[in-house]
């Protein structure tokens, strides 16, 4: 009987031999002298820290017992934070800090990548295509300007830390798919754990919407379209009582559904499944109040059928006319849904809770408040920066400065109170790391759209790699969309897990690419 490869060996990932036998015995003897020391740290600051960071210390000795087990800790990872953390959060009160077991499971995948190419002689983990290797680039300057950041700035401990969770935690994710060669089973089975998980979806929603706001509607709170049907999130996360991450759900909706779209282009699935698939995503969006839908959705459908639409004019204006159809159509379910309680017509509500992301500025009473409008946001940043401030206006006032929300008010945040200064992504973007800052994360977005682009037309990947890659070129230009619409980037935490993967996976098909090119005929 042939005896299985070492977990750490190389053919334990890859299902092939490659260099030299690692030293399995110093490894092991190192993983057991961290879990020892990390354990009985957890043992003495349990009785002195608090409750949040005990559970983070838990989530992380539970991801660092799983190191050797990098396929079950990217599964508990995503479980945790696109299905359970948003669920507990929503049905059981006193559980706000359940997302910091995301945030230690996935930062343990930092110490998963790094066994792994200790293991290894000849680490494959950054054998790229060259768009992926120019992406590797970017964020690496991305790292350096928020530690840079940091240190110029002074940036306190506390304040670092705050940041650090959505941002460097979840980073965690792409070491791990960019470092460990999983087989492209392994993915694919996460990816339809995904789909499922998104499909899912329309249960909690269809629950949400005739009970939980319909209570609400019975009590009498939801006059308005922004009320009672905020409480629509299925498992993102959110309360009874007040809004939640709707958006990043949708957002997640429309990138799956561009996958599902692919996935019939490139014959994965029949055209029946996908048509059932579509449906079971597409509900959510009409039952949850997400104005963003409407245009996360049309820029989902030119991004998927650009090629399409290139080489045949008609076909593109027939598209348009589609999409016009499905738009008005979107807006009168909108209506009849959520804004039937408001006293005006379609046309009044659309210019309503449309025109708000572009009036300039906010109510007397929300300004008092401190709440501005999405433009006031980045009106108020450049307001504050002029030629005497232009090192902190090209590189920030230092990472968690713009910090309104947590456990830390920033130190730019604070002298600028009540003024939500980190209202949207794009603000606290600017806020922290300048423009400069800024601009290097927006070129990884454009670098991973680039990557991706020209993976989708490889042959030499598999069709379903193919429409995976697709798919990713949406997530990356959604993103960019919702920099300026809402601060989900960088508070949410299954937007950022979305983020992350979604470059992780670039590198993993950019490594997929790279290797079937190298690989000599008659091998496989």
């Amino acid at each position: 009987m042939k005896a299985s490869p070492h977990l750490y060996a190389p053919e334990a990932w890859t299902g092939r031999a490659a260099g030299r036998a690692p030293h399995t015995g110093t490894l092991s003897l190192l993983l057991l002298a961290v879990s020892v020391l990390v354990a009985a740290l957890l043992g003495l600051s349990a009785a002195i820290l608090p409750p949040i960071a005990i559970a983070f210390l838990v989530a992380l000795v539970l991801g660092a017992a799983l190191v050797t087990q990098p396929v079950l800790l990217l599964w508990l990872t995503m479980l945790s934070t696109l299905f359970i953390a948003g669920a507990v959060k929503y049905f059981v009160t006193g559980f706000d800090r359940i997302w910091w077991v995301g945030y230690g499971l996935a930062a343990s995948m930092y110490l998963a990548a790094l066994l792994h190419l200790l293991a290894v002689r000849r680490p494959r983990a950054f054998h790229h295509t060259a768009p992926a290797r120019a992406l590797a680039v970017l964020l690496l300057l991305f790292v350096a300007l928020i530690l840079g950041a940091a240190v110029a700035n002074a940036v306190p401990i506390g304040q670092f830390a705050a940041a650090s969770k959505s941002w460097l935690l979840y980073g965690g994710v792409i070491a791990l798919l960019a470092a460990v060669p999983l087989k492209p089973d392994t993915v694919r089975r996460w990816g339809l754990a995904i789909l499922v998980l998104a499909c899912m979806q329309v249960l909690p929603v269809v629950y949400q919407f005739l009970f939980v706001r319909g209570r609400r509607l019975d009590l009498g709170i939801g006059a308005t379209a922004t009320e009672a049907s905020d409480s629509v999130v299925g498992t993102f996360g959110g309360s009874m009582e007040g809004g939640g991450m709707s958006a990043v759900l949708a957002f997640f909706l429309c990138v799956v559904i561009a996958f599902v779209l692919l996935a019939r282009k490139h014959q994965v699935v029949g055209r029946a499944r996908a048509a059932v698939l579509v449906g079971l995503l597409g509900v959510p969006l009409l039952l949850m109040e997400v104005k963003i839908a409407f245009v996360y959705l049309p820029l989902m459908l030119l991004l998927v059928y650009r090629a399409a639409i290139l080489r045949n004019p008609l076909g593109f204006i027939a598209g348009a006319m589609l999409t016009i159809a499905v738009g008005a159509a979107g807006l009168l379910a909108y209506q009849n849904f959520h804004w039937d309680k408001t006293g005006r017509d379609v046309g009044g509500n659309v210019e309503r809770f449309f025109g708000y992301s572009f009036e300039q500025q906010a109510s007397i009473e929300r300004y008092r408040a401190g709440v501005m409008t999405r433009r006031e946001a980045v009106e108020f940043w450049w307001d504050r920066h002029d030629s005497s401030s232009l090192a902190p206006a090209l590189f920030g006032h230092g990472f968690g400065a713009a910090r309104t929300e947590g456990l830390a008010l920033g130190s730019a945040a604070a002298p600028n109170w009540p003024r939500k200064i980190d209202m949207t992504g794009a603000s606290s973007l600017l806020w922290e790391l300048g423009i400069v800052g800024t601009g290097l994360f927006l070129a990884s977005l454009v670098a991973g759209f680039v990557a991706c682009s020209r993976m989708s037309k490889l042959s030499t990947l598999l069709p379903w790699q193919r429409a995976l890659a697709g798919s990713l070129q949406v997530l990356f230009v959604l993103t960019v969309v919702s920099l300026p619409y809402r601060n989900d980037i960088p508070y949410a935490a299954p937007m950022m897990f979305l983020l992350m993967s979604g470059f992780g996976l670039t590198f993993w098909l950019g490594r997929q690419a790279a290797e079937r090119v190298s690989t000599p005929p008659g091998r496989t």
